[in-house]
């Protein structure tokens, strides 16, 4: 896959990013030269797969955090841990 690096010193945090749409989006955004913040709810084995693949094209590229949406609470600590990766 091309690079174009039109992302590059960009961070995107991607909801849902271990499986269908969300994983695509990483690797979309990802060789574009964006660096990741890829959020998993329980998918934790398929997450860092995908983070694993896309660290080797590009090395620390890629974080993971976790975390239930729903739970209000929580939300702001996956934003301050995407902030902070």
């Amino acid at each position: 896959m091309e690079t174009n690096d039109s992302l590059a010193q960009q961070v995107v945090l991607i909801t849902g990013a271990a499986h269908r749409i969300g994983a695509r989006i990483a690797h979309t955004l990802h060789s574009a030269g964006a660096n990741l913040v890829l959020h998993y709810r329980s998918s934790k084995q398929a997450a860092e797969a995908i983070a694993q693949q896309l660290n080797a094209q590009r090395a620390k590229s890629v974080v993971l955090v976790q975390g239930e949406l729903q739970d209000t609470r929580r939300v702001p600590q996956i934003i301050n841990e995407a902030a902070a990766a």
